[in-house]
């Protein structure tokens, strides 16, 4: 049975990789960090197909190659930041447009509903091209999702959002992910944004430096520091009350943290 959905062999790149290799798991959200000029922004891109390789990247079984363009876009879909547009009127017809493109019927209730999940009733009747940096990314986060391909494809989407702005897009996300077989590969920056993941991947120099559940590779606080990364606040505090055997266990949340200290 496969078990990955997307395999990366001996990938060579002018500045950016050189014989890399890394595999991500079905139906899993698969999230990639690294120091600044590792390649996670390549990376996004190569997996989209807008850099040209050869048995190398492989959807399933087969390599990337060997897919039709129009079949490769409906099983990956790609989010960069101000790197899409809008072709609707309005938010509602943007959503009923990407629907019936894709599934050829719908129905109106599906987009009253999809516009309520998203939070986006306020902005129906807008103009998609007219929204806010916030708005058009959740909306074209929202249109990838509903379009349900195999693959999403996020680079970074958590940059320039407020911390209620990214809980907003996380719980639309695993909203999603909960009703729909879906794998999600995404880049982030800062390693506070990894800790929602099912999986956490360490890139450095063209080699996976570390990969495994978020809170178990953050545990690795002097391979994380020799990256240039910089530990989550409470990872940090958990990482060095444990070396004192203060505690345990990694917490990530400070008022149970705060009780386990005095009992």
């Amino acid at each position: 049975m496969q078990t990955n959905i997307i395999e990366i062999n001996n990938l060579t790149l002018p500045y950016a990789f050189n014989n890399f290799s890394i595999t991500f798991e079905k139906n899993k959200l698969s999230i990639i960090s690294g120091p600044n000029n590792c390649g996670k922004t390549t990376l996004i891109r190569t997996l989209d197909s807008q850099v040209t390789t050869k048995n190398q990247i492989f959807l399933g079984t087969v390599g990337l190659e060997h897919y039709q363009v129009t079949d490769l876009a409906q099983k990956i879909k790609t989010i960069i930041p101000n790197e899409y547009s809008f072709d609707s009127n309005t938010v509602e017809q943007e959503i009923a447009t990407t629907l019936i493109k894709r599934f050829h019927s719908i129905k109106r209730s599906m987009v009253k509903e999809i516009i309520k999940k998203a939070k986006l009733t306020k902005y129906q009747k807008s103009n998609p091209n007219t929204l806010g940096y916030f708005q058009k990314l959740k909306l074209y986060l929202c249109l990838c999702l509903i379009q349900k391909p195999e693959v999403i494809l996020l680079d970074d989407i958590f940059v320039k959002l407020t911390e209620s702005e990214k809980q907003e897009l996380i719980t639309l996300i695993t909203t999603y992910r909960s009703e729909n077989k879906i794998s999600i590969i995404m880049t982030v920056s800062n390693l506070e944004d990894s800790l929602f993941g099912d999986y956490l991947y360490i890139i450095k120099d063209s080699e996976v430096v570390l990969s495994g559940e978020p809170i178990k590779v953050l545990e690795n606080d002097n391979i994380i520091n020799k990256t240039g990364l910089e530990l989550p606040f409470m990872i940090d505090l958990s990482v060095k009350l444990r070396d004192y055997e203060l505690i345990t266990n990694i917490e990530t949340d400070m008022d149970r943290l705060v009780n386990i200290l005095w009992k």
